[in-house]
């Protein structure tokens, strides 16, 4: 197997700092921006990535062969061009890793931002079809959401402790923090949590990272104590993995009697966070997975960093952190399958998981 080299092109070396302080500029569009941000996301993919090394080994002679057929088409490479040719080049990388992306953000029409306009149907929401029944949508763990999930649940949770069903619909979640639904587990907890923890890559593009949202004033607090925390262990670790938890588990003083019966609702808009919920939720003996298919498989790597390439019209996503399970418990490659699958039929997913609910002995 050939490796790809880790050293920047010629071009790119001139971008680091750039790509040091995050990635994002003012300046108009540059000559040859194409070239720029293939050179851009050459650097960050190489050096930053945290599932490099593992999709080098799976298929390193694809890889190369491919850098080099994308590195000579973009001498003829347009704005409209651009895009497609540089996910083409990602796309080794991104088959098992569906957190690697690369994407040109759409104009956002005006008036079209339905938090501007008072209405956000990402909001979690509770509901009571009927006296023994709670059905808790969870459409986003997205760090933003956390306070409204936890008001939810504390404004009702007198009604949930004295409700025999409860079904939790993370169907459309796309993930976020794990923090974020910290207050939803109690409600379903019967036995202790194994989690398999995380090995952050130590680049000096994540370094970056760690440092920024230690000085960022709109870092939650406790993320910003967690990373002021580990940042001098990060500083002695450069150029290799650093773990972040090793597998332990999570263990709570109770368990409530009611509900006594909990549906997880998914299906394959569940991502990433979300996935690492129904995990924690499937040690308990309260909880089935119910769905139509199994989740997206957006596990094994995450911890994501963002950048704007040079151009200021493309972004890029990558994973900054993989799971212990790897190399021997993938994920991505098949997501989590439910434990009850709802039929073809079916047409009300959720109807369907109440209905099931009760008819749990």
């Amino acid at each position: 197997m050939t490796p790809l080299s880790r050293a920047p092109l010629p071009r790119a070396a001139a971008l680091a700092a750039y790509l040091l302080v995050g990635g994002t500029i003012q300046a108009q569009r540059p000559a040859g921006s194409c070239g720029l941000d293939f050179d851009s996301t050459y650097v960050v993919i190489t050096r930053d990535y945290a599932g490099y090394q593992d999709r080098l080994r799976e298929n390193g002679p694809r890889i190369t062969a491919l850098t080099d057929s994308v590195r000579a088409a973009l001498v003829e490479a347009s704005d409209s061009t651009c895009t497609p040719l540089l996910q083409r080049w990602i796309a080794p990388f991104a088959e098992h890793d569906h957190h690697l992306q690369l994407w040109q953000p759409r104009p956002e029409a005006a008036g079209q931002d339905a938090r501007a306009s008072g209405e956000d149907r990402r909001r979690p929401s509770l509901e009571f079809p009927d006296d023994s029944t709670a059905v808790l949508t969870l459409p986003d763990f997205a760090e933003r959401y956390k306070p409204a999930i936890d008001s939810l649940i504390a404004s009702h949770r007198g009604r949930l402790l004295a409700t025999p069903y409860l079904v939790v619909d993370v169907r459309r979640n796309g993930g976020g923090a794990t923090r974020a639904y910290a207050e939803v587990v109690p409600l379903l907890y019967t036995d202790p949590i194994a989690r398999d923890g995380m090995e952050f890559w130590v680049s000096e593009g994540n370094l970056a990272m760690a440092r920024a949202m230690v000085d960022d004033p709109r870092t939650p607090p406790g993320m910003k104590a967690e990373a002021a925390r580990l940042l001098p262990q990060l500083e002695r670790s450069l150029g290799r993995f650093f773990s972040m938890g090793a597998i332990d588990s999570l263990k709570l003083d109770t368990v409530y009697a009611l509900p006594r019966a909990v549906v997880v609702l998914t299906g394959r808009g569940c991502a990433s966070s979300c996935e690492q919920f129904v995990l924690d939720a499937m040690h308990s003996k309260k909880v089935t997975v119910v769905g139509t298919e199994h989740t997206a498989g957006f596990l094994d790597y995450g911890n994501i960093r963002t950048i704007t390439l040079p151009s200021g019209i493309r972004r890029l996503a990558y994973a900054t952190s993989r799971s212990h399970r790897l190399p021997e418990r993938p994920m991505d490659y098949t997501g989590i399958v439910p434990q009850v699958l709802i039929p073809r039929e079916e047409t009300d997913g959720l109807a369907f998981a109440i209905r099931y609910l009760k008819s749990r002995k």
